[in-house]
């Protein structure tokens, strides 16, 4: 039943029944429902200075057209005055019957960030990323879930200022990870994701020594570990608290792609993203949660919380200029559901340690959030 649900738009149900046929016995029934095409569309302000606040995502999905149980998806994305402008589009497919999935993507990003400083650099960047991804399900139940994945990821990456070639860098990686997740006896949600990379000398890639990689002792044949810990402890009917910790170590000296950016919606919620990069990084986030319904005659959930982060980034070698202090923010928000399929969200985040580095200003920051899906 959980494979069936884990296919692409489609949702499965069991029901037993007195059987009509043999006394005693009970049949199983098993309901289906299709959602051949979802979506939505997202406004909000978690931009950054550098690439404007304001931002609108869209995303559609196409699911199981050709009755092969396959999923087809692309998403836009643009900031205000066109300063970033992003597009993906994936592809996923199963493989066999045992949970198995394949699945391939592309990503271009095209981007002119906004000057920070009182020099005009018109600065250019120009992405390109593929990803080819599979995995399988060694565990699949309703306690406990494991899966194994390896993949290769194909990035160029370009950028320039006044018009002349700064960066121009070619990256092949290859991964492999596992993500564990478990219900434990007190009713909470645990979740352990390790995933290994390493950079490949070949198919493409630049070489090492390269004038024009994005950092001068950066290895392109790189190998890092990285670790995702979470879990959702429930505290009462309404309460429960989310502790989440991410982290990354490098052996080697990181082209700017794989580098640990710390800042942005998942950790260091009061700074920009990746206010903060380094070869190595840790940060943790601690949330407390609030969550209930509006009395209104179709009850529409809501979720307060309050969280508090922290994380810090380490060069592989460091200089006299490095500032490897620990980053603190803390915030307040809501999470709402509206009309069904439209929700919003706000957020007050306080910068802790230090001032934004692209505002020179430790004063609170407004979030928003306004979507809709379908």
């Amino acid at each position: 039943m959980l494979l069936i649900n884990d296919l692409p738009g489609m949702f499965a149900r069991a029901t037993l029944s007195a059987s009509k046929s043999e006394f005693g016995a009970a049949d199983l029934t098993i309901h289906f429902e299709r959602d051949t095409v979802s979506g939505g569309v997202a406004f909000d302000n978690r931009g950054g200075e550098a690439l404007g606040p304001l931002r609108v995502v869209a995303d559609l999905k196409l699911n199981n057209l050709l009755s092969l149980f396959e999923r087809t998806a692309l998403m836009v994305a643009q900031a205000e005055g066109q300063e970033m402008q992003y597009a993906s589009i994936s592809h996923e497919q199963q493989l066999g019957r045992e949970g198995t999935k394949i699945k391939i993507d592309y990503s271009a990003l095209r981007a002119e960030p906004e000057n920070l400083s009182f020099i005009p650099l018109e600065q250019e960047v120009e992405s390109d990323s593929a990803n080819l991804i599979v995995s399988h399900p060694m565990i699949r139940s309703r306690k406990q879930n494991l899966y194994l994945r390896t993949g290769l990821t194909m990035h160029n990456g370009t950028t320039r200022l006044f018009g002349a070639k700064m960066i121009d860098e070619q990256l092949r990686v290859a991964r492999l990870g596992l993500t564990y997740d478990r219900i434990d006896s007190s009713g909470a949600t645990n979740l352990i994701d390790v995933e290994v990379s390493q950079g490949l000398n070949g198919l493409g890639s630049s070489e090492n020594g390269d004038l024009l990689l994005s950092r001068a002792d950066g290895s392109v044949d790189f190998s890092k570990l990285t670790l995702y810990l979470a879990r959702l402890q429930p505290l009462s009917s309404h309460w429960s608290l989310l502790a989440t910790v991410n982290g990354q170590y490098a052996f080697d000296d990181l082209l700017a792609p794989e580098l640990f950016g710390y800042g942005g919606e998942a950790f260091g919620r009061g700074y920009d993203p990746s206010e903060a990069v380094g070869d190595h990084g840790l940060a943790a986030k601690l949330e407390l949660r609030y969550s209930n319904h509006l009395p209104f005659s179709t009850p529409q959930p809501y979720t307060l919380y309050g969280y508090v982060d922290a994380g810090r980034v380490w060069q592989r070698n460091e200089t006299p200029l490095d500032d490897d202090t620990t980053i603190t923010s803390a915030g307040l928000g809501l999470r709402l559901s509206l009309f069904g399929h439209v929700s919003a969200a706000v957020e007050l985040a306080q910068p802790i340690s230090h001032p934004v580095a692209a505002e020179g200003s430790d004063d609170a920051r407004a979030y928003f959030t306004l979507s809709a899906r379908f």
